[in-house]
């Protein structure tokens, strides 16, 4: 099956990205919504290319969606991108969203586990498959 891409270019993001914390190892920074984490194959602004002009070594150990609002953590060495990355592949960093729904939740806690993988028809979206693609497991 051959891959296809689609061309989705969101709208600019205007909003600014807000640093909260900067040191030698790490960055701890807010991602609005609409802006990418890493540069897309036809969009290059993102939260790393906005970053790389005050901080020329930060790099990305973990996204958040487009649609998506929150915290990012950036490294700023090799140890600390290690270190991180390490953390982010263990699950070791505990991550919380807020979601905004319609309409009425019946169940007021849950967990849903499926396996996901990109969609090649409707890039950037996901697709279940519990064969071939990775285990998530949200919990609510």
């Amino acid at each position: 099956m051959e891959e296809q891409y689609t061309q989705h270019i969101p709208p600019p993001c205007d909003e600014q990205v807000e640093v909260l914390h900067a040191d030698d190892d790490v960055l701890v920074v807010v991602k609005p919504s609409g802006l990418l984490s890493v540069p897309g194959r036809f969009l290059k602004d993102s939260v790393v290319q906005r970053m790389h002009y005050e901080y020329p070594d930060a790099a990305v150990v973990h996204r958040l969606d487009l649609d998506t609002s929150g915290i990012m953590v950036l490294a700023q060495t090799r140890q600390a991108t290690s270190a991180l990355g390490r953390a982010f592949h263990d699950r070791l960093v505990s991550k919380e969203y807020i979601a905004l729904v319609y309409g009425e939740v019946e169940e007021r806690s849950g967990t849903i586990s499926l396996g996901i993988r990109p969609d090649p028809y409707n890039r950037p979206r996901q697709l279940i498959d519990n064969e071939a693609g990775k285990s998530a497991e949200t919990r609510y």
